[in-house]
């Protein structure tokens, strides 16, 4: 059993509007993004090994 519920705007008091699609209730509701990302590729790099940072460190006795 479902509790019955209304949805009201709080500031013009009006209700919401139900709509049906594909045997499915839903309500529509307005989304916006609240950040923009731009996409930027850059390359990992060390001072001292440039971008070649797959180094073989087994001979090394010590930890790297």
């Amino acid at each position: 059993m479902s509790i019955n519920s209304i949805l009201y705007d709080p500031s013009s008091a009006k209700q919401a509007t139900i709509e049906t699609k594909e045997n499915r209730n839903g309500v529509h509701v307005l989304t916006q993004e609240y950040k923009e990302y731009l996409n930027k590729k850059v390359f990992f790099t060390n001072p001292t090994y440039g971008q070649n940072m797959n180094q073989d460190f087994s001979q090394v006795d010590d930890t790297e």
